[in-house]
């Protein structure tokens, strides 16, 4: 089957779920269930969720795998990775201007990018696995960072696409404030909420 990775993050991270040393280690030396990864999805530079060195390596070691990222993932590999021209050729960058898509064909998997703004630049990314239609939302922004986020989602027409499975920040899900802008603006039929790790979710959900 298709891999994906999404969200790689710093192991230093107090939000990373692989947190202790031997998740890590299966990780960063492709073991499974980490081994046969044919793409990984970088939105956005965030420090908690793109780490250059780590993505670097990875890419390094498994010939396999893919990197599609914005063009600030993609400068920031460049620059902090010194193998960059090792795995050039397997980095693709994406940048839609503001209300523009891209599409691009990758190992197979059909992507079409939206540019969707967050608390910092961000890219989401829209793909089908099987006979599910997914949607990637990366660090997709809070209102009021974001004024009329819902309107902006709407112009991609992505309630039209009868999206299966979302994933989206774990506070469009907890908070009723935000929930509009799934129900209004994506309208899945799934989410899954992202960005916390298992103890940290009784805090998350306060």
């Amino acid at each position: 089957g298709v891999k994906i990775l999404t969200d790689l993050t710093r192991e230093e991270s107090r939000f990373l779920c692989l947190k202790d040393a031997e998740a890590n280690a299966l990780f960063t030396s492709g073991q499974p269930p980490f081994d046969g990864v044919d793409l990984i999805l970088a939105g956005h530079t965030d420090v908690d969720h793109f780490p250059p060195l780590i993505t670097g390596r990875f890419l390094q070691d498994n010939p396999g795998t893919e990197l599609v990222g914005s063009e600030a993932v993609v400068e920031e590999l460049r620059e902090k990775f010194d193998g960059y021209d090792r795995i050039a050729d397997r980095v693709h960058k994406v940048q839609p201007a503001a209300g523009q898509t891209a599409s691009l064909t990758v190992r197979g998997i059909d992507l079409e990018i939206f540019n969707i703004p967050g608390t910092v630049p961000n890219l989401a990314f829209l793909f089908k696995l099987g006979d599910l239609l997914i949607l990637y939302a990366g660090d997709l922004g809070l209102e009021p960072d974001v004024p009329g986020l819902i309107g902006i989602l709407q112009a991609y027409q992505l309630p039209e696409r009868q999206i299966d499975l979302a994933f989206v920040q774990w506070s469009y899900l907890t908070e009723p404030a935000l929930q509009p802008i799934l129900e209004e603006g994506i309208a899945a039929g799934n989410y899954v909420p992202m960005f916390f790790a298992g103890e940290d979710l009784a805090w998350a959900l306060m």
